[in-house]
């Protein structure tokens, strides 16, 4: 009896500390050439590195270069070169199958030079949610003057105005191009928002910056929806057809007449610097405006503009999508709404 009790605490002492699995961080390695993943590893566990460049398609496959690393008891930095991807989300799986309890990944934005602008989205949970955590000190290009530097743009739906921030060459901390000479700043970034990155005045070439975050897990995810424009973008890991977001259930204006027009998205196209736009029309599918067969798509690393047209007061409606990936991703939600790590599809 004795024996059993003793083998019983130890399965449930080994089954409590696996569980306990997961990827402690994730950031750019000091290059745009790579990153690393961090996490807390077990004497004699095998682990593997798995990676996928979609999560709404395809399947894990080992990391080629990442496979059989050996568990110390200390935390792994593993360095992984990203340098032929433009986005890539990674897990871990131990040798005896068991993933890790989160997914990390990336997305390039390529920072045009010359007062030239891309839209951006946030589509991770940043580890650190600040516009320091998520673009550090040394990827946006800093200098003496704002207008030099790279900068980035949010749009502040209450003033209808933009908060413009630039990292500055003498601290290399973010200000507000507004108080330049003022105190350091460390705006908040998350998943869901759009914002714009300008390329510095002079610069002369791209500037390529790495977005690394955790892979959204929530089961919902809710954002309220004002009258007017707003910055925004798909709140999970994943691109979506705008056919296929939860806009129009959610309360959105379809159009019924000239006079009633539906509610708009504008992707901003970089190349062409001009804006693919789709109004909701009065089926609930979003057409583009200027009556073409064009869908709209909003990818990882994208974002748009949201116009709604809805009168209400604000917001005009809440906007509540449901995670379309998460039995990809390491594990299932039990009713609880706890991770479950054994239960891996």
């Amino acid at each position: 009896m004795k024996r059993l009790v003793a083998a019983t605490a130890l399965l449930l002492s080994s089954v409590l500390t696996l569980s306990a699995f997961d990827i402690n961080t994730a950031y750019r390695n000091g290059t745009n050439m790579g990153i690393t993943i961090v996490w807390d590893s077990f004497t004699g566990v095998t682990y593997n590195v798995e990676g996928r460049t979609d999560l709404m398609s395809g399947s894990w496959a080992n990391e080629t270069g990442h496979t059989n690393v050996a568990g110390t008891g200390s935390p792994i930095y593993e360095n992984i070169d990203v340098s032929s991807y433009e986005r890539r989300f990674y897990r871990l799986k131990t040798a005896d199958g068991m993933p890790s309890e989160n997914a990390v990944g990336f997305v390039k934005c390529h920072v045009r030079p010359t007062n030239h602008l891309i839209l951006v989205g946030m589509h991770f949970d940043a580890f650190d949610q600040t516009l320091m955590g998520v673009f550090s000190n040394d990827q946006l290009r800093a200098a003496a003057s704002y207008t030099n530097a790279d900068t980035v743009f949010f749009y502040n739906t209450g003033s209808d105005t933009y908060e413009i921030y630039g990292l500055k060459s003498s601290d290399l901390q973010y200000h507000a191009t507004t108080n330049w000479d003022g105190a350091a700043v460390n705006p908040a970034l998350v998943a869901g928002d759009g914002f714009w990155l300008r390329g510095g005045q002079i610069t002369t070439e791209t500037n390529t910056v790495i977005i690394v975050g955790q892979v959204i897990d929530v089961l919902t995810q809710q954002i309220d929806i004002v009258q007017g424009l707003q910055l925004r973008c798909y709140p999970f890991s994943a691109d979506i057809p705008l056919d296929s977001t939860t806009f129009d259930a959610c309360g959105a204006q379809r159009q019924t007449s000239k006079t009633h027009p539906g509610d708009d998205i504008s992707i901003w196209k970089p190349d062409v610097e001009s804006y693919d736009v789709y109004r909701l029309n009065s089926n609930g599918v979003w057409n583009d405006f200027n009556g073409t067969a064009k869908k709209g798509t909003n990818f990882v690393g994208e974002g748009f503009w949201y116009n709604s047209k809805n009168t209400n007061t604000t917001p005009s409606f809440v906007w509540t999508e449901t995670n379309k990936y998460l039995g990809e991703i390491a594990y299932d939600i039990d009713s609880d709404g706890m991770g479950d790590c054994w239960e891996v599809l």
